[in-house]
């Protein structure tokens, strides 16, 4: 099968897919999680199934599209310097809007919210090796193959503040997470801006796993250290603004051959891909509003 829409069509009709393979796969995750007693193994299997979700949303868009599956969607080599920046960044935005986030929750706690329970599954070496995949490796691979790569690579007519937006709104619907909406729209537009500038979507893949197993080691081997605190927060900013201030305007655009910003196109670009994610994003957001209904 081969659907004929224009590629920034597709990269809405593949937001709508997440939206649906995610609720679908949810379900499924939700009566097998009810047959397990293990609280570790029900987080650890939660993430696997997110990580097979992937899997199905990638080959269903690759047969209704014909797209090669992982083929066409920035898997391309880049400038060093582009690794040192995933570092810079990924720690300037997990100590400099970490706290922020905290704050957030601690917001809403002070408003009755009742927030979910969001620890890892870090009893021994042995979960801690299965969190590592489960929860650091797959999910950096997986969302960046998707947003990235698949979403992103639609809508490279669009100018760059649009394309970095879309990915940022889009990153947060796809989480779901009340108490982390702003770090996840921030973080979604950063990777995005990030890929943009590096022609590849790697950098963005290596900056995603640094935080992920940042945030798993942090956790494991130092359970009771608040690293969250006013000094890392502003050195976290810092390293942060730094970081983005090179890359805006010392790294240039589509210097390794990644083309966008068509302005004679743009208006029709982003008319056709909220056309087609639209039900990707009213599942997302009815999913958002039962969420902060059960906290309340």
């Amino acid at each position: 099968m081969n659907l004929s829409l224009k590629k920034e069509n597709k990269s809405g009709l593949f937001f709508s897919l997440i939206a649906i393979v995610t609720i679908f796969i949810t379900l499924i995750r939700g009566v097998v999680a009810s047959f397990i007693n293990d609280q570790n193994l029900v987080r650890i299997t939660g993430s696997l199934f997110n990580a097979l979700s992937s899997l199905i949303i990638i080959f269903l868009f690759c047969y209704f599209t014909g797209n090669k599956p992982f083929k066409g969607i920035g898997f391309k080599k880049f400038d060093k310097k582009y690794i040192v920046l995933s570092i810079t960044l990924c720690f300037g935005v997990l100590f400099g809007l970490g706290k922020l986030n905290i704050w957030f929750a601690d917001f809403l706690t002070f408003l009755g919210v009742k927030l979910p329970d969001t620890s890892l599954p870090l009893d021994n070496a042995f979960w801690l090796v299965l969190t590592i995949i489960a929860v650091g490796v797959l999910p950096a691979f997986f969302e960046e193959v998707m947003f990235r790569g698949y979403i992103l690579t639609g809508l490279n007519n669009l100018s760059e503040v649009k394309i970095i937006l879309i990915s940022g709104l889009t990153f947060s619907l796809f989480h779901g997470s009340v108490t982390q909406i702003i770090y996840q729209f921030i973080g979604g537009m950063i990777f995005a801006l990030l890929t943009l500038r590096a022609g590849s979507i790697l950098p963005a893949m290596i900056m995603h796993l640094v935080n992920n197993l940042t945030i798993i080691l942090l956790t494991y081997f130092f359970p009771t250290v608040n690293f969250f605190v006013w000094w890392t927060a502003l050195i976290g900013l810092v390293i942060l603004i730094g970081s983005l201030v090179y890359l805006i305007f010392f790294c240039k655009k589509g210097e390794n051959g990644l083309k966008y910003g068509d302005k004679k196109k743009e208006k029709g670009e982003v008319k056709g891909f909220f056309i087609y994610a639209s039900l990707g994003i009213i599942c997302y957001l009815l999913i958002w509003v039962l969420e902060i209904i059960s906290y309340v």
